[in-house]
């Protein structure tokens, strides 16, 4: 469904983004509208490390995840897709979803 798009994605961040410039990393749908302004003021009071931030979804015992409109990460985040190899498997299925799945594994996460 998504064949490594987003894995692809958030390791091109963790790549080349100076992470001592920024805090975070966004990725959002190609029909998507964002009010730069709005989001700033909503991660402002948030963690500049460790976060994982968008309109989050939680099914019945599931990990919860952020829909596709808009995700954001904290750098640190997207920096580990640099050490962790792709395998297809994690990422056979919707990309929101499966984003969600695979920080959940890999960072031994709190977002529950």
């Amino acid at each position: 469904m998504n064949d490594g798009k987003a894995y692809y994605y958030w390791k091109w961040v963790g790549l080349n983004l100076n992470t001592t410039k920024y805090d975070y990393a966004a990725k959002t749908d190609n029909d998507s509208f964002v009010h730069f302004q709005n989001l700033a003021l909503n991660l402002r009071p948030l963690p500049r490390d460790d976060l994982y931030y968008g309109h989050m979804i939680r099914r019945k015992r599931d990990i919860p995840f952020a829909r596709g409109q808009l995700q954001v990460l904290s750098v640190n985040y997207a920096y580990l897709f640099v050490s962790i190899p792709f395998d297809r498997k994690e990422w056979n299925g919707a990309e929101d979803y499966m984003l969600g799945l695979w920080l959940n594994k890999y960072i031994n996460s709190t977002l529950n």
